[in-house]
């Protein structure tokens, strides 16, 4: 077993195990609690006698913001690979809605991108990029594709605060996130404020890896189409730019009759969300080739034969 050091934390979402030299061993485990801090678990040395007995505290977090999910962890796009140094990208969603009293939670929450590079103790006020819709209407959003994050320097990532103009309070990420290419994809839910009804809203948010910004060309064919083209993209003014510039939408509002949406699945090149409606099948949404990838889908099987 390995311990929290302290009481002064809350409990431990479901833990994600990554093994970082390809060996097939576990060599780190990440898991969220309810304060909204991160916990890196060292599970490389082959004797667990040799563990460390307490969890770093990889991500100590500003506000007291519940993670509820499974983190996602991948290798970090852009920076390079240096030996057996974890080297991933972390990305979850702070949020919870376990109980009555969590649908009236006005508290804002947050999804995160967090470089694990062997370090510690990192906050989102010193050391994460500020992520920020530089767009959004009624049914879409688009998050600032330009964010520069410093890797090389002092930074380790970044954070998108799910507070905007049209969605004031409430919206928060309950469901666990999924990677295809450079992309994460995750859906938020927003509950309705009563809290004597169930159900609500949320969006279907799909944004970069790197840096938490969409997409600059459509990833997903959000008025189901058949096609990624400028139907997906809207004009939004970018910092050095001296015209508009079409941008890829980062957010899809969920239609208001389908009800809180699910966590999002990816088979193949579609996209499914299943919402909260009873009887409702889940939705299939085009999305668009991947590109400068490695391969994905089934990438192996084991056949086995009847005895003769």
């Amino acid at each position: 077993y390995i311990a929290i050091p302290t009481n002064e934390f809350g409990g431990l979402s479901s833990p994600t195990v990554i093994d970082t030299d390809g060996d097939g061993d576990a060599d780190r485990a990440y898991a969220g609690d309810t304060e909204g801090n991160l916990w890196v678990f060292d599970l490389s040395n082959p004797n667990p006698e040799e563990w460390e007995n307490e969890a770093t505290l990889l991500f100590e977090n500003d506000r007291p913001q519940p993670i509820t999910v499974k983190p996602t962890v991948v290798r970090h796009p852009t920076a390079p690979y240096e030996g057996n140094a974890p080297n991933v990208m972390v990305l979850f969603g702070t949020g919870r809605l376990n109980t009555e009293d969590d649908k009236s939670d006005t508290a804002v929450q947050t999804f995160y991108g967090i470089w694990d590079r062997g370090d510690k103790n990192l906050t989102s006020s010193d050391d994460l990029a500020a992520q920020e819709f530089v767009f959004e209407d009624e049914n879409t959003r688009i998050t600032n594709p330009s964010l520069e994050v410093n890797y090389k320097g002092s930074e380790y990532g970044w954070y998108i605060d799910l507070l905007t103009d049209t969605n004031p309070i409430g919206e928060r990420v309950v469901s666990d996130a999924v990677v295809r290419g450079d992309m994460i994809f995750f859906n938020t839910v927003i509950p309705t404020e009563d809290p004597c009804e169930y159900g609500g809203t949320g969006w279907e948010m799909s944004v970069r890896i790197e840096n938490g910004g969409s997409s600059m060309s459509p990833v997903v064919d959000q008025n189901d189409d058949g096609l990624f083209n400028n139907e997906e993209t809207s004009e939004v003014d970018l910092a050095g730019d001296s015209e508009p510039t079409a941008v890829g939408h980062s957010g899809k509002k969920v239609e208001d009759d389908e009800g809180l949406p699910g966590g999002p699945a990816i088979v193949g090149d579609k996209l499914f969300s299943r919402g909260s409606k009873e009887g409702e099948q889940p939705k299939d949404t085009a999305l668009a080739p991947v590109t400068d990838s490695g391969p994905v889908g089934r990438l192996s099987w084991e056949q086995l034969f009847p005895s003769q």
